[in-house]
């Protein structure tokens, strides 16, 4: 039987290859092929908590449960809350607003096979952990994100920055009464 470098092989027969076995560890065995994106030191993750991280548009979750990564779609199908809140409860991941659950392994709903996050892969490397970059900005072209994400704005009164983002709420018109005010400060007459 031949052996095969994956030198040898051009972009779109690896792509075939893999896609075409099903077996995305086929894939993966292509790796030097894919456009890798580190997201953070294998060792700054705590064995099952959630971290949330942010590639391109797309939200993440990443969770080591014993010696193996997970990377999941980071926000819950049901509110669009953050995974990176979220706990681990058994094998599943719960979402931290409203309870929703996913398998870690999967990202299949417990209690609805239809309900799914997208698991994307995953790999350790060099001390660092590693995902497909192709594959999630695949994710982002087929499925379009409603989450604005826009700059941090200014108060033109306090001068303070208002992350929006952060759960931050416009400053009401008249607040603060008047310059150097502190809420919760006692006055005499």
């Amino acid at each position: 039987m031949a052996t095969c470098d994956v030198a040898d092989l051009e972009p779109e027969t690896s792509d075939f290859i893999g896609r075409a076995a099903g077996d995305r560890s086929v894939w993966h065995g292509l790796r030097s092929m894919t456009t890798s994106r580190r997201l953070d030191d294998w060792d700054n993750l705590s064995d099952r908590v959630p971290q949330h991280y942010l590639v391109g548009d797309v939200d993440l979750v990443a969770v080591r449960i014993d010696d193996e990564p997970t990377v999941l779609y980071g926000r819950c199908l049901h509110r669009g809350a953050l995974m990176g809140d979220a706990t681990i409860v058994g094998d599943d991941i719960v979402c931290g607003v409203h309870g929703w659950d996913y398998r870690v392994a999967t990202g299949v709903s417990a209690y609805d096979d239809t309900q799914r996050l997208q698991k994307f892969a995953a790999w350790v490397e060099d001390g660092g952990l590693f995902v497909d970059a192709d594959e999630i900005a695949d994710y982002s072209r087929q499925h379009p994100h409603h989450t604005r994400r826009t700059p941090p704005r200014w108060c033109r009164r306090t001068h303070r920055r208002i992350d929006r983002s952060a759960g931050g709420e416009r400053p009401r018109p008249g607040w603060p009464p008047w310059p150097g005010f502190r809420a919760g400060t006692t006055f005499s007459l």
